[in-house]
């Protein structure tokens, strides 16, 4: 049988922790701009809910998950990004319309 110098308990993870939590960061992340973006596009084209509300409502759902998760405040930034962008390409439809 083969000889270890293995002993329980005294490997270094310090990498791994490093890992995991980036992973379970971008998965969160992830997670909250694909419900970002789906609640958008449903309550808009599915609900038939108008523009304004439909952003209002999403943003909102935005602010709560970011809440409900701690999140730092780059989540914020990004959902007003978002926001103001879905704002100018409302604006060109509008104006090709």
């Amino acid at each position: 049988m083969a000889q270890s110098d293995y002993t329980r308990g005294e490997m270094n993870i310090n990498e791994h922790k490093g890992s995991y939590g980036g992973f379970v960061q971008g998965s969160i992340w992830g997670g909250g701009l694909i419900l970002v973006i789906v609640l958008i596009a449903t309550l808009f084209f599915a609900a038939k809910f108008a523009f304004l509300p439909s952003l209002i409502a999403t943003f909102v759902v935005g602010v709560i998950y970011g809440l409900a998760l701690k999140m730092s405040m780059r989540w914020y930034a990004v959902l007003f990004c978002l926001a103001i962008f879905a704002v100018i390409i409302a604006a060109i439809g509008s104006l090709l319309s």
